[in-house]
């Protein structure tokens, strides 16, 4: 299961602009991603996914990579019992760029809390800290890790 940004189940909180800058956006998932460039605590992306079954599923994300991008993305996956949290570098690589974060029991439905949520801003860059990193948000994907 794949959920882009801007499909039914995804939510921004503030500011993310999408990117026109087409030697990125050919990368992105269905031709586009949004960014989010300033320095504002709190400022989010959410994807919640109907979840077609139960079951443990892998959860990657998709960015495009170029030198202005964050090195440290935070993300936090919330599963049937817990979180994960972590970070993405998504200065790496060339063309668009999958990432794991984590493996875990999803129920089925929609989960009543956003099941991946990604930070605008780093916590620990500072407030008014230039030059100022993009965090990218672009999809998601849910592959089911519990078969063979």
């Amino acid at each position: 299961m794949q959920l882009d940004d801007g499909d039914a189940g995804t939510a921004a909180k503030s500011s993310w602009p999408y990117s026109g800058n087409t030697a990125y956006t050919q990368y992105a998932v269905t031709g586009d991603y949004a960014y989010n460039k300033d320095t504002v605590a709190g400022d989010t992306y959410t994807w919640q996914p109907t979840v077609p079954a139960a079951g443990s599923y892998r959860v990657d994300v998709h960015s495009v990579p170029a030198s202005d991008r964050a090195t440290n993305a935070p993300y936090t996956v919330t599963y049937n019992g817990g979180t994960y949290s972590g970070t993405v570098d998504q200065s790496a690589g060339t063309g668009g760029v999958w990432r794991s974060l984590n493996n875990g029991t999803l129920l089925a439905g929609r989960p009543g809390k956003g099941l991946l949520r990604m930070a605008g801003r780093d916590p620990r860059r500072p407030t008014g800290a230039f030059p100022c990193s993009r965090d990218v948000r672009d999809g998601v994907s849910l592959p089911r890790s519990d078969r063979s």
